[in-house]
This record gives C-alpha cells, structure tokens and sequence, in this order.
C-alpha cells in the first residue's frame, strides 16, 4: 500500500459531487472516472486558452485534494516570506552587522550597479518578475473550477483571475509588451496571446542583439531602450521600435545583456553555497566520509532551471562529491567550470498516481509550487509528478495533476478525485473507483476548456497524456498555512534584498556570488532605487513559484527547496488554465473549491505589464527559431486582451538609444558555491566524515524542471570531492566550451508517499508529489500545479516529461 499523507490525496471529483463525500481515485467506479476524463476534456477543449500546446502537457484528469489547512498555512508562509525577503533588501548595503554582500557575493560589476541606486524605487514597491508559468496554471485553475460548481464540497486551489491579474500587474497594459528572448526556444506564446487578449497588442518577441539604447534626456537615466525590427519578407530593417518594458523568459537573456543596458534597465530547504561557512564544515568532515554523506544531498548546478545540471549525491562517486565541494570553496563566480550550490536531498512521499484509465504511475514524487505575482499569494499550481529521482521537465514522464482543496475545513484524509464522478455522486470519488465513462467525461470537459485557449492541440505546452484532469484535494488549512508561510518568506526577502549591499556583518554578496557584471548590476539598481530612479524591491518582487515537496515524516505540511523566477511566467498562465478547466460547470462538485482562482492568475499575468504598452519577450534566437509554436497561444491571448500582440526578442536585438521620452523554517537549506558552508560541507564529509553525503542532493544553478539533479549516494567520493572542491569557487558562469556544472547543495528531503490515479495506461500508482503556489509583486495569488512522478523516481523531474500534472480542489467553506 501506498503511504497516504492526511493532506493530500488524489480524489475522483465526479464521485464526490454524485456521493456528497470524498471519494479516493483508488476507491471510485470506473464509470466515474470516464465521467471525470471526458467531462474535464470536453470542458479543457471548450475553454480558450490561446498559446498552450496540449500535445506537450501530460496531464491526469484527477485532481489532488489538499486541505484547506494546508492552502491557508501556505498563503501565511508566503506573506511572512515575502516580508523576511523585503526586509532583507531593505538593509542588503546597510546592515554592516548582517553583511549581506560577503555572504552572497557577486562579480564586482554586478555588484558595482547594484550599490548605485539612484533613482530606482524601493524593492518592496517593484517585486515583479513576469510569466514563470503562471498563465497555464491560471487556466487550469479555470477548468478545475468550471467542473466543481457549488454547491459541493470541493474547489479549484487557486484563482484564475488572481493569477492573472497579479502577472498583468508588472506590466503598463497601455503600453506595448516585449519579449526579450535568450537561450531556448519557447515562445512565450499563451503570455503574448493573453496581453493581445487583454490590451489588443501582442507582445513582439526580440533578441538582445536587436536592442539598442538612445539618448532622452528625458529619461531619468538618460537613456531609452529601442529594438530593431524589419517588415515581415523585407531585408530593409524599419526604424528602431521604442521598448517600453520587457519580458525574459531566462537568466541568460539577462546575462546577455551589456553591461550599459542593465545599469539603465521552515519550509525552506536549506541550501548550502559556495565559499559559505556551512560548506567549510561539510569539508571538514570530507576525507574521513567514505562516499556515504554524498547520499543525502543534491548538488544544483548554478543557474541552470527545470532540473537541468542536477547531480544527486547517491549518483556520484565519493571523488565527484569531493570535487564538487571542493569546487566550492572559492565563492567567486567561473566562467570554465559548473558552479553548484548544495541542499539536501528531501525524501518524498510516494503516490500511486492515475493518468488515465489503465494508466497509473506507480511510486511517483510530486512537487508543488503556489504562484505569488508582485508579491501577493494567487494560489497553488498544478502539482508535477513522475517516478524519477527528480521532477525534471527537460525529459518524458512528468504527469501535470490538478490541485484542488475542502471548501469546509474537514478532518477527512484528502485524496484524487475525478471531478465528473465526484460532481455525480455528490461525494468526492478518487480515478481509480471512477467509470471509464465518468474519467472520459472528465477528460473530455476538461480538454475542452484548454483547447479554447490554445486554439487546440497545436500550442499545448506539454504532451497531452500528461495534463490530468483529477485534481488533487488539498485541505484548507494547509493553504492557510502556505500562505502564512508566503507572507514571512516576502518579508525576509524583503528584508534582506534591502541589505544586500548595506549590510557588511551580514555579507550577503559573499554568501551568494553573482557573476562580476551581475554583482555590479545589482549595486547600481540598488543606489538606482534609493535615489527613487527605479522601483523599490519590495512590492516588486516579481513572479515567483516556490517548489514544495511533501516531506515522508509528515512533521510539517511541506517543505519549500526553491523559488523559481527564472522567466516571466513561471507556468502561471498554465496553472489558471487547469483552474479555469476544473471550475467549468461539468467538471466541478458544488462542495470543492479552487485553491486559486483561475481569474486572478490570468489577471496577476497582466498587472506586471503596462496595459497601454507594448511587450517584449526576452529570448535566445536559438529559442525562436527552435519552439517558434510553443508562445503562439499566450500571444494570441495576449492579444486579445490588451489590443496588443507581444513581440519576441534576442539578447542580441536590444540597444540602448537615447529618448526623450523614457516563514524560514519551512525553507531547505541550499548551500551555494564559494559559500562558507560550501567549506564547512566539503570539510564534514570529504575530511571528518561526520556528515554523510547519501542525505545531499546536488541541483544545477539556473537550470530548472529537475534537470541534471544528482543525489550524494549516487555519486563516488571522489567525484563528490571533486564537485564541492570545485564549487568553493564562487565563480558560477560557465565559459564557452567548459563542461563545467555549478551546483546548489541541499539536503535530501524524504518525501510522502501516495496511491494516484495517473491515466489510463498507467492506473493507480505509488506517487511522490512536488507542490508550487505562486507569487506576484509579493502577494500570493495561489497554488500551482502539483507535478506527481511514480515514487520510484527520486526526484520528479519535468525534463524526462513523465511527470503528471494535476491542480487542486478544496472543500467549499
């Protein structure tokens, strides 16, 4: 039997709404999870939702339950991060006693940009950072609560509207969109198509070499930004377009960028960094460890996102786990090898996760994440699943599940439902109990409303398998509690970010390290926002997706190993749209809610542009001309929202011209490169032996979807030694050429395990389950997708693509 956490649980939606109680997907008719299929893929198709790529997204049609607890304690944490983040902001160059600057050191440019903050607005007033998939979670978050009408006892865990409107809150929506396009090939489309639905303009897609900066005395820096453009078939380039504001989808379009252009532009995993004192200490212990340490962490290659670059500790050898943390001794930032940052590895649950009928995932992990646009909590994601040893998105198998919560706070054990056979029994009835009638039913409702959005199946994001219209029930309790924990979490980033540089006894900069031009960028921005030139950080954190993984003790609720903000929408856009297909009539029992409501999500998109200009996407012009359909959707609705379709861009397109006119405990511990307790790490296991590298997990900087993740016990000690040898250097580019991977040291977190209905061909499954929620501006606009991977995987890893999808539902108040 699958080890079933009291919060969590795939639920059969239909079965519920036909029975009046939770129904478990394990425990449902099979006619009723027909009902959930077909009534979520009918009501998925029905429901624009312009730029997802159905083919791409496999998601399960049964949803997980989450208490409502657990979305209240995730909203509090969110607001309570959000605090601690401005806060830390606030005193980051003042705080001498913090010392902010030496504790995440950043290359001297970067760091020379961020102290010259004249003129850039408080951070708490400027906490935006669009996109990171917010718009796919805000329509998912729709569909969810199309199929759970009242009055039943389940609902959507987040707000479509909210998501989007807390993304749209970073942007002028009277102003053009644009987006600034780098390393990959997505397009960005379900973001344009959503501005152009918004505003009537469709944000245009540049690269960073068609940017170019202009003289505007004007301009409190002098200076305005133009992209160059040229005539669809002409050759002769028209004259330079004025940008407003842009999107980036990566760091890299950032890190393209000159250095001219960026002046004038408890839940938590510990994380251990390079150069930092707790890495001293793991090296202490390093020689005397015998390769059993490495185990217990994951080493994250710097910079890199959706997994990539990852090593987990039990995949390496003791002399890689050695040199990774001897890597890590010198803080500073290289260009020739991987920079890593350590954090333990998080033992998940697993869940038997349903897809479909006959296909259930068995032992998958899950990872969750809650979206937040400009700092405020818009609610949970869809939860990514799979059977890896990560959710890596760069691969096939991760499965989307749906989240949903109790309405009424209940003692219930929360499950999958299937929404058509739960809405049909008046109960909450989990896939695997459900009719194939009811799970196609389900299937169909569900698709439906994404196909409305994405114009059918030629823009889905993910493969279409993976996207599960039986959402999981989450309890209202442990939203509350999520959101409490957002809240504390604003506040110390707040906090800290406003120190960054002030702070000399807190030596965040050393703690940290950037790359030279970053650490001078961001000194800059920060004088920049003291002088009131630029926002300040607070209020305009951006978007942000914390990553929750549900640890196997079930001490606490969650625990929180990552903020993703990598790029504008941080899979928001998809999160509302598995809402939006869940709140359709035929998909949701009248007891569950949303645990975010689909509208917010699309709305929050939207409230990080300028309605009345236009938008620019930031992205490599290896991204466009390599995924050119996979934006085409948000485009479009972008378009139809502001009047203005977004425009993509390449680092290498923009210049700079003149213009006239211009809660900590929930937190793992993530240790970076050349961090002090990168040292101490490598000391502890590769020369004392006191700490074991089989309880590590290595994560690859600034990749992202479980790429390249390594577990500790996977690695030899030797190449554990070599790993953290190297990532004492700070220096976390990666030079042209060099195989080198920066890493981010965890420890390993042993998640809970759960029985979840994935599909049809894989049926009921052993799962671990990965949760988000999201954030914009600093305020938490809901939970994102759960991804599920069979528990067999150690980590749920979206780049294998077998991690299942699923949103949420709560029980109605």
């Amino acid at each position: 039997m699958a080890y079933h956490l009291s919060q969590h649980q795939q639920v059969c939606w239909s079965a519920t709404v036909q029975q009046s109680k939770l129904t478990s997907i394990c425990t449902a008719a099979e006619e009723d999870k027909i009902r959930d299929k077909v009534t979520y893929q009918k009501l998925d198709a029905a429901t624009p939702q312009p730029g997802i790529d159905h083919d791409g997204q496999h998601m399960t049609f049964y949803p997980m339950l989450s208490e409502r607890g657990f979305v209240i304690r995730l909203q509090q944490f969110h607001e309570v991060l959000v605090k601690v983040i401005v806060n830390i902001v606030d005193r980051w160059w003042d705080d001498t006693v913090s010392d902010f600057p030496s504790r995440m050191p950043l290359q001297s440019e970067s760091e020379g940009i961020l102290k010259s903050r004249k003129g850039i607005p408080a951070l708490r007033n400027q906490l935006s950072h669009p996109f990171n998939a917010i718009v796919y979670s805000a329509y998912k978050h729709q569909i969810m609560g199309g199929l759970l009408r009242r009055p039943v006892i389940l609902e959507p865990a987040g707000d479509s509207d909210v998501l989007v409107d807390g993304l749209l809150s970073h942007f002028d929506l009277c102003l053009p969109i644009h987006i600034v396009r780098g390393r990959d090939s997505l397009d960005r489309g379900d973001f344009a198509l959503l501005v152009e639905q918004k505003t009537g303009w469709r944000p245009k897609m540049v690269s960073v070499s068609e940017l170019q900066l202009r003289p505007d005395p004007s301009s409190k820096t002098g200076f305005a930004l133009y992209c160059s453009s040229r005539s669809p078939g002409s050759e002769i380039k028209d004259q330079p377009e004025r940008v407003y504001q842009t999107a980036m989808v990566f760091p890299d379009e950032y890190s393209s960028l000159s250095t001219d252009m960026l002046r004038r532009g408890g839940g938590i995993v510990p994380t251990i960094l390079p150069g930092s004192q707790d890495l001293k200490k793991l090296l202490r212990v390093l020689r005397d460890e015998r390769g059993i340490m490495k185990n217990g962490f994951v080493c994250k290659a710097a910079r890199s996102s959706r997994g990539n670059g990852h090593l987990l500790g039990s995949e390496i050898s003791k002399q890689e786990w050695e040199s990774v943390l001897l890597g890590m001794q010198d803080a500073r930032i290289r260009i020739d090898a991987t920079s890593y940052v350590l954090q333990p590895y998080v033992q998940q649950p697993k869940f038997d996760i349903v897809v479909d009928r006959g296909q259930t995932v068995c032992d998958s992990q899950m990872v969750g994440s809650y979206f937040a646009p400009s700092g405020r909590y818009a609610g949970l994601a869809p939860w990514r699943t799979g059977n890896g040893k990560i959710c890596n998105v760069y691969g096939a198998g991760c499965v989307i599940v749906a989240s949903v919560t109790t309405i009424q706070e209940d003692s219930m054990h929360p499950i999958q439902i299937c929404p058509s056979a739960s809405k049909k029994s008046q109960g909450l009835i989990s896939p695997d109990n459900t009719s194939l009638r009811d799970r196609k039913q389900a299937e169909e409702t569900y698709l439906s409303v994404i196909f409305q959005y994405t114009s059918g199946l030629a823009h889905l994001p993910y493969e279409l398998r993976y996207m599960s219209p039986n959402p999981i029930l989450v309890s209202r309790s442990f939203l509350a509690e999520l959101e409490r924990f957002h809240h504390a979490l604003s506040k110390a980033l707040n906090n800290i970010v406003a120190r960054w540089f002030s702070d000399r006894e807190a030596g965040f900069p050393t703690r940290m390290p950037l790359e030279r031009h970053e650490e001078e960028l961001l000194q800059w921005v920060s004088q920049q926002s003291e002088n009131n030139v630029m926002h300040p950080y607070a209020g305009h954190q951006g978007n942000w997706r914390p990553e929750l993984l549900l640890p196997a003790d079930g001490e606490e609720a969650f625990k929180m190993c990552e903020i993703n903000a990598r790029y504008p929408f941080n899979c928001i856009e998809l999160t509302a749209l598995f809402y939006q297909a869940l709140d359709s009539p035929g998909m949701k029992p009248p007891s569950l809610d949303l645990p975010a409501d689909p509208k917010r999500l699309f709305d929050a998109i939207f409230k990080m542009f300028n309605p009345s200009l236009p938008i620019h996407f930031l992205q490599s012009r290896n991204f466009i001309e390599s995924r050119k359909n996979v934006m085409a959707a948000f485009f479009s609705f972008a378009e139809r929202r502001t009047g203005r379709r977004p425009r993509v861009v390449s680092p290498e397109q923009l210049r700079l011209v003149p213009d006239s006119s211009s809660r900590t405990a929930r937190v793992i511990p993530t240790i970076i490169p050349g961090s002090k307790e990168l040292h101490e790490l490598l000391r502890k296991t590769c020369h004392e032996g006191t700490v074991s590298k089989t309880k590590i997990i290595l994560k690859p900087i600034r990749a992202s979807r479980g790429a390249g993740i390594r577990f500790g016990d996977e690695m030899s000690s030797l190449e554990w030694e070599d790993i953290l040898t190297d990532l004492q250097d700070p220096d976390i580019h990666i030079h042209p050429g060099s195989e080198r991977t920066p890493y981010v040291i965890q420890p390993v977190v042993t998640q809970a395990e759960e029985e979840l209905f994935l599909d049809e061909e894989m049926g009921t499954q052993r799962c671990h389950r990965v949760g988000a929620y999201h954030a914009v501006n600093g305020e938490f606009v809901g939970l994102g997708a759960w991804r599920v991977v069979v528990s067999s995987q150690r980590t749920c890893n979206m780049a294998t693509g077998r991690a299942w999808k699923l949103g949420s539902m709560v029980v109605q108040k």
